[in-house]
């Protein structure tokens, strides 16, 4: 009977450190994000952030009557690259998300004439 509780021990404490190991691994900025960006256009946007970072969502350009998609990946420290099209054929994200729920930073678009750029905020949901 010793040996069976010893056993059943072990086997919770596997379990546990699997889980840990689990939650470990998963981006602290996980979870619904969105905002607004301004500049020479402006509009909305909406991303999901995964459990590891990866970055998937729409915008809508209010000055263009658009809607795009975004795709990205947030780093570990919070780090923002998200991008429209391609980089050579759309605009770029970047900034940082916080702990905090806060989101800022710039966005840029060198394939039109003139370039557009301008910046962008949001929070978490």
């Amino acid at each position: 009977m010793k040996r069976f509780s010893w056993l059943f021990v072990a086997l919770i404490a596997v379990a546990v450190s699997c889980k840990k190991d689990k939650e470990a691994n998963v981006s602290p900025f996980a979870g619904n994000w969105y905002g607004q960006y301004a500049g020479n256009d402006y509009g909305t946007w909406s991303v999901k952030v995964s459990d590891d970072g990866e970055i998937s969502g729409t915008g809508q350009s209010t000055r263009l009557g658009t809607t795009f998609g975004m795709e990205g990946n947030v780093s570990k420290d919070g780090s923002f690259t998200a991008t429209i099209g391609t980089v050579a054929t759309g605009s770029e994200f970047t900034g940082t998300l916080t702990g905090e729920g806060t989101a800022s930073g710039t966005w840029t678009n060198t394939i039109t004439n003139p370039p557009m750029s301008g910046t962008w905020l949001g929070e978490r949901q």
